[in-house]
This record gives structure tokens, C-alpha cells and sequence, in this order.
């Protein structure tokens, strides 16, 4: 069956090029485009006098449109689909045109969206129309909405809509989201980071967003994979920075706080990348600056601060939740090694920061967390297959676990035991380090063979070592024990607080120093060896020093042994034997007890400031260069003994005081402005007057004691003290805080005198107090 004819036939020409004009009894038009585009302008409307019976067909007669464009204007002051004018850009395609209003064209297309479409409004709320100048536009851009349709018009909705949180909050509060709409918000913070981040968001209602979406981010290139076409004179990736880099050359990248840096100097300083922009240049996020362009897993969140990434979960199995540390200032989301493969599996939770930002990983036992959970791991872990054991986390686990390490650089570092059923390690070998590993109501025990044991803290628990030599260094134990079998070494730089033990079973070969031992806490040693070395310590708060034996120990072996223990507040030192040829040398005691029962040995070169010594039986009774505040000698009876020497026992006085005259040169040098404490009064006296000092410079402090401090007053005028910046002070000279003045002048008054308390730091002496009363 056919259609009925007609009589007359439909007007029909073939155009070609540009400059066509549409005639009033035009009907078709055939447009050639086999050679050239096609442009033609449609002709005036008349207003008023205008019927929607008029049709105009213009169509792709070669089949070539998609590369030689047929354009349609409309003429100056009407409109095509309410723009200048539409394109057909399909091959075959045909348009359909007739009138809407007195300046209104419409046209349909025969082949769909695929040849062109109308447009009402502009590609998101936020911009202007202007930006779409053809019909075409509207099939290359990311992100469309249309807001308000009229008769005919299409809503296009695209991937996503592309706004800024401000806008985001706009929509929201005039409820104008598209539902199931997505939207690429750029301006979301993640962490402390400065950058701002585009997060992939649906909308869940006209003023509701889904909690979940994609984040956009750029990891640091942990793997030596990223393009670096972008970074001027590149010359290698050096992975993550460390001061130790021997060999550094303009053009090198490295990695530090999950950005990258470009050396432009060919140096490399102590200071890393961010704090060093003399010789490092920091690389902006791109993917030609070596970044790994990567989308991930977020949650969202408004604190108020503005729209945040609550959490992030990445490719590798990595889920880090938002969290700001008060005491560091780090948040987990920012120090966390984003992108490294060997870095995976990580669950860290809102209720810790887990700071593995600039840690060198390169094996994947590693950053694991367990909760409640039996262990997934074998029972014997073996961290020489791994080289290390590190950065995981055991919490309530049920099943107890063993550890060997065999390696000779096998690492035991930065794990975290809770309330585990019980670990036994295994002796590590030399080289190895224990180090930076929490013990909460854990137990662990063990054999280390001259490996490091750093940083370390037990809180309720304990931890039982067989140590040969090796360093126990940094550790803190808070209501802990630590019991070391035998030990050769060193044991400094521990903390022992609330009850805590150090507890030495057998001999101490080694050294123990710089150990801070408060409340209750004790160090108990069963004999200190000729070479045992006992110093630099700070036991106070009802604690106790107790050694059974001291055999030939503290000074022994010709070393300077016990320097610088300080006993205060209520502590014990208690010695069973002190055999002749010991010595306690260079110590401090305040307020506190000594109780030795036998002493064949001499006290030396100590401060005792309202300490009571109990010998219930002295031998030689030596006690040599001794400062006694407030002191007393022995519950036994004795009182000053019988050697005394160098010393000065001032009994009721709160300090021992000399003069100084600055007139002697050799007290005073006004050619380099030093002032020498002479060396029969620096071995006891702490406060000095200074006389005839009015008017002069004091730039160096020479022979001030290094176990006290010093003060200084003068007893006429004014004296001008110097104080020089650290980085550049020289050997003797007055150093002080940021908020020290460079000059300090102090000053003899009838109501008030002007003081300067300095101590000694290494070569330079450091300002304590200043007291200027103006």
C-alpha cells in the first residue's frame, strides 16, 4: 500500500558552500557536502503573520556531514532552538525546521541526539549560557544540568556536574540537586593538607548528598612508575628522602610527606625537602610531576570547617579514618603512605594516628591490624624472610605467638600489643633493633644478642631479656618491669614511672645512664662489676637506687663512673658493700636518704642539699670535694669525718657564695671580655658577687661548673652580659631562648638586685633565669 500523491511536487534545490539564503518557497533543501561544509541563514520571520504549517527540510545529501558541517543560522535577532544557530555533524542526517514564535525557529533532527540537540540552560547553574556557543558543545562537556525546560527542550544529564563546595551548599539550601545526579565538588578538605580535593558525590534527594564517594587523588610515585616529562632537567627518582643520601644532583626527585621534591642545587642538607627550599623545589600535583592519579573510596563529613573526607580506602586494601592528634598536630589521613604497594592491608581507626608517612617500606609484612580476632598469621613469625616485623598492631588476640629472628639486620619496630595471650621471641642476632613497640598488659620475653632495644613502652606489663651487650635506650616502662638476665652494654635513657622495675638479675658489665627513675620506681642491680658503670641518672619520687654489691664499680676501671646521678624527693640510694677502690663521684642528692652499710670506698665531688648519710660502717671514711647544703652525716653517730677535702660544709645556708674581682686580670680579660671563675672556687661555689665590674662587658663565661649552676650578682653599677644566637656562639660564650634580649645588663640596687643564673651546655653556657627588676 502507498501513500495518496499529490499534484504538485515538493520544491526541492541542491546548495552548496557558504553565503546560502533561504527562499520563501523553499521546501528542501539538498545540501552537497562531498567537497566543502554547507552554511545557509533561514529568512526573517513576519511577525504576527507566521503559521506552525511551515516546514523547511534540510538534509545531508553526500552522507558527509561528520566532516564537512552543515551550519543553519538563524537571522540577526532570531533564534534556532533558542540559540544563533545549530550544526549537523552526523553523516545522513536530516532537520526537520519550523516556527515557534515571532523570533523562534525549532529544529527536530532525524537522527537523535546524535546529530544535535536544544539547549535551554548553561552546562551547570554556576555557569554562564554564553559558554555554549553551538548545539555540538553540549555532547563534549562533563557535567550538564538543566534547571528549567521549556516546551520541546531536553535535560541533559551528563557523568557529573562540576561545581565548588560553595556552590554544593547554594543547591542544597534552595533544594535545587537532581537526584541520583552526580557531581564532581572540588574543595574538599582531607586532612591538614592545603590542597584543596575534587570528591565524585550523588545527590540523594534536592538537598541531600549520599555520605560515601570517589575521591580524586595524587599519590607520591612510591614505585618509580610516574611520568616526569613535566619536571625540567629530571634526572632520577630517589624515592623517599633521607639526610643520608650520598650523592644528590640538580634534577633529582625525591619523596617527603607524600609530595614530591626536585633538587635544583645538587646538595642535600640534615633538613628535609620542606624545610630545606634552598636546594629542593617543591613538585605541584600532576601527572607529568611523576604523580599517580588514583581514585578511591571516600566518606564525607561537614565538621563545620567545611565540607571534609572523613575516610579514604584505597586500591591496596588500606582504610584510614579522619583523625586530629591534639599533641602532634598530624592527622592519619595526611601521614599515612597513600600509593606504596608494599604498604597495604592497613585498617587505622578514628582513635589513633598510625605515622607511616616517611618510612622506608620494601617489604609486605607490614601495617597490619588485628582486633579481637585469633591471629591470621602463623604462630611462628619469622621477620629474617622479611628483614622486619614491623608497624602491626595486636589487640585482645587469643592466640600466643612466637618470633625468630635470625637475621643479622632483622627489625622489631613499631608494634603494638594489647592484652595478647603471650609472645616469646626468639634471640635477634646483631645489628637487629627492637625499637618503638608498645607492650599494654603484654608480657614478652626473650634473647637478644648485641641488638638495639629503643623507644619502647610497657604500660602493666613486662618484659623479660637475656641481653648481651647491645643498647637498652629510650625505653618507658609505666607500672612495667623490665628484667635484664645479665648485661653487658648499655641501659640509658630509660623512663621508669608509677611503680616500674629495672631490674639487672645477675651482673652489670655495661653502662646504665641517663635514666629517669620516679615514682616508686626502681633500678635494682645484683652487682655492679669492675667495669659497671652507673651515671647521669635522675631517681626521684619516693624511688630507689639498690645495688647488693658494688665491686670495684662506679668509678672502676678508671672511668669517671656515677657522673651526674641526682637522688631527690624522698629517695633511697642503698649500697649492701661499697668495697675499697669505689667511688660515688659527681652526684647530686636532695632530700633524700643514702644508706651503705659497708663503706671502704670514698664519696666524691657531690652536692647534698638537706640529704641524710646513714654508713652504719665506715672504714676509711673519705669523703673529698663534697658541697653539703642543710646536710647531715649518719644516723650511726659520725659526724664531720675525718677527710675532708677541697670541700665546704655550710650547715642552715642555702648556697655557697665568693667574690669575684674584676680588677685581677686574671679573673677579668677586658681584651675578650671573659670572666674566669678561678679553679679553687668552681669546684663548689654556685653564686658569685662581682666586684669592681661597673661598666664592663661580660661576652664569655670561663671554668663554670658543670654540675650546678652558676649565678651572678654585682655589689656596685651595672655589668652587661652578652648573649649570642646558638648557631653562632663560640666556645664560652652566653646563649639564651628567642625572647632573651642580645644584652643583659644587671644592675646593684638598694630594693632589688639584678641577677643571672647560666649552666653549662657542652662548650657554651645557656641562661637559666634573668631576674631584672626595672
Amino acid at each position: 500500500m502507498e501513500l495518496n500523491g499529490t499534484f504538485y511536487p515538493n520544491v526541492s534545490r541542491t546548495i552548496t558552500g557558504s553565503g546560502n539564503l533561504v527562499f520563501s518557497n523553499d521546501v528542501i533543501l539538498d545540501c552537497d557536502t562531498s567537497v566543502n561544509p554547507v552554511n545557509l541563514t533561514l529568512a526573517e520571520i513576519p511577525s504576527g503573520s507566521w503559521s506552525t504549517q511551515y516546514k523547511l527540510y534540510v538534509k545531508d545529501k553526500s552522507g558527509n556531514a561528520s566532516v564537512n558541517n552543515i551550519t543553519i543560522n538563524a537571522p540577526v535577532g532570531f533564534t534556532i532552538n533558542n540559540q544563533p544557530s545549530i550544526v549537523i555533524s552526523t553523516n545522513g542526517v536530516a532537520v526537520v525546521i519550523s516556527i515557534v514564535s515571532n523570533t523562534g525557529y525549532i529544529g527536530v533532527s532525524s537522527g537523535g541526539y546524535g546529530g544535535f540537540i536544544s539547549v535551554v540552560n548553561e552546562q551547570n547553574p554556576f555557569t554562564p549560557p554564553a559558554t555554549l556557543t553551538t548545539a555540538l558543545d553540549t555532547l563534549t562537556i562533563l557535567g550538564f544540568q538543566s534547571v528549567l525546560t521549556g516546551a520541546g527542550d531536553i535535560s541533559l544529564f551528563n557523568a557529573f556536574v562540576k561545581i565548588n563546595t560553595t556552590e554544593l551548599n547554594l543547591l542544597i539550601a534552595n533544594k535545587k540537586l537532581i537526584p541520583n545526579q552526580i557531581y564532581a565538588v572540588k574543595g574538599f578538605l582531607f586532612g591538614l593538607s592545603i590542597d584543596l580535593y575534587t570528591t565524585f558525590i550523588k545527590a540523594t534527594s534536592n538537598n541531600t548528598i549520599d555520605t560515601y564517594g570517589t575521591g580524586e587523588f595524587y599519590n607520591a610515585d612510591y614505585r618509580s612508575v610516574g611520568n616526569y616529562s613535566g619536571v625540567a632537567g629530571f634526572n632520577s627518582q630517589l624515592g623517599i628522602w633521607q639526610s643520608t643520601l650520598a650523592v644528590v644532583v640538580i634534577g633529582d626527585v625525591v619523596i617527603w610527606d607524600n609530595y614530591h621534591y626536585v633538587n635544583t642545587s645538587g646538595v642535600n642538607t640534615l633538613n628535609n625537602p620542606a624545610l630545606d627550599v634552598a636546594n629542593w623545589k617543591l613538585l605541584p600535583y600532576s601527572v607529568t610531576n611523576g604523580y599517580i592519579l588514583e581514585y578511591n573510596l571516600v566518606g564525607i563529613f561537614d565538621r563545620g570547617k567545611g565540607w571534609e573526607i572523613g575516610w579514604r580506602k584505597d586500591q591496596v586494601a588500606n582504610y584510614v579514618e579522619w583523625y586530629d592528634d591534639p599533641v602532634t598536630n598530624l592527622n592519619s589521613l595526611n601521614r599515612f603512605q597513600w600509593g606504596n604497594i608494599f604498604c597495604n592491608q592497613n585498617v587505622i581507626t578514628g582513635g589513633s594516628i598510625f605515622d607511616c608517612c616517611n618510612v622506608i617500606v620494601k617489604s609486605r609484612l607490614s601495617n597490619n591490624t588485628i582486633r579481637n580476632a585469633q591471629l591470621y598469621l602463623t604462630d611462628l613469625i619469622n621477620p629474617s624472610i622479611f628483614n622486619f616485623f614491623r608497624d602491626n598492631e595486636f589487640v585482645d588476640n587469643n592466640r600466643p605467638m612466637t618470633i625468630i629472628g635470625k637475621s643479622l639486620s632483622a627489625n622489631f619496630q613499631n608494634n603494638c600489643f594489647i592484652k595478647p595471650d603471650g609472645i616469646s621471641l626468639f634471640t635477634m642476632f646483631d645489628n637487629s633493633t627492637f625499637e618503638q613497640n608498645n607492650f599494654i598488659l603484654a608480657s614478652l620475653s626473650g634473647s637478644l644478642n648485641n641488638a638495639q632495644i629503643r623507644k619502647n613502652n610497657v604500660n602493666l606489663g613486662s618484659v623479660n631479656i637475656v641481653k648481651t651487650g647491645g643498647i637498652f635506650d629510650d625505653n618507658s616502662i609505666i607500672d612495667g618491669t623490665i628484667i635484664i638476665t645479665s648485661s653487658t652494654g648499655i641501659e640509658r635513657s630509660n623512663t621508669l614511672i608509677g611503680g616500674s622495675t629495672i631490674q639487672v638479675n645477675n651482673i652489670n658489665n655495661g653502662t646504665i645512664q641517663g635514666n629517669i627513675v620516679e615514682n616508686s620506681s626502681n633500678i635494682v642491680i645484683a652487682t655492679n662489676s669492675l667495669t659497671g658503670n652507673i651515671r647521669s641518672m635522675k631517681i626521684s619520687n619516693h624511688s630507689f637506687l639498690q645495688i647488693s654489691t658494688i665491686n670495684n664499680g662506679i668509678i672502676g676501671d678508671g672511668g669517671v663512673k656515677g657522673l651526674g646521678v641526682t637522688l631527690d624527693n624522698a629517695t633511697n640510694l642503698i649500697f649492701d658493700t661499697f668495697i675499697a677502690g669505689s667511688t660515688i663521684y659527681s652526684c647530686k642528692f636532695s632530700s633524700c636518704k643514702i644508706e651503705i652499710d659497708l663503706v671502704d670506698g670514698s664519696i666524691a665531688n657531690c652536692l647534698m642539699d638537706a640529704t641524710l648519710i646513714t654508713l652504719s660502717a665506715m672504714n676509711t671514711r673519705t669523703l673529698v670535694n663534697l658541697t653539703l647544703k642543710n646536710a647531715e652525716l649518719g644516723s650511726a653517730g659520725f659526724g664531720l669525718p675525718e677527710t675532708f677535702e677541697n670541700g665546704e660544709y655550710i650547715k642552715g645556708n642555702g648556697s655557697i657564695i665568693a667574690t669575684l674581682d674584676c680588677s685581677d686580670p686574671t679573673i677579668y680579660d677586658p681584651a675578650t671580655q671573659t670572666l674566669a671563675i678561678p679553679l679553687n672556687l668552681n669546684k663548689f661555689a654556685g653564686e658569685f658577687v662581682l666586684k669592681n665590674a661597673n661598666g664592663i662587658v661580660i661576652d664569655k663565661l670561663k671554668n663554670t661548673n658543670s654540675l650546678f649552676a652558676s649565678k651572678f650578682t654585682n655589689d656596685n653599677g651595672s655589668t652587661q652580659f652578652n648573649i649570642t644566637p646558638v648557631g653562632v656562639a663560640l666556645i664560652n660564650q652566653i646563649i639564651g631562648n628567642a625572647s632573651a634580649p642580645p644584652v643583659a645588663t644587671i644592675v646593684n640596687r638598694i630594693n632589688g638586685q639584678d641577677s643571672i643564673l647560666t649552666e653549662n651546655l657542652g662548650t657554651l653556657r645557656g641562661v637559666i633565669e634573668l631576674n631584672i627588676y626595672v
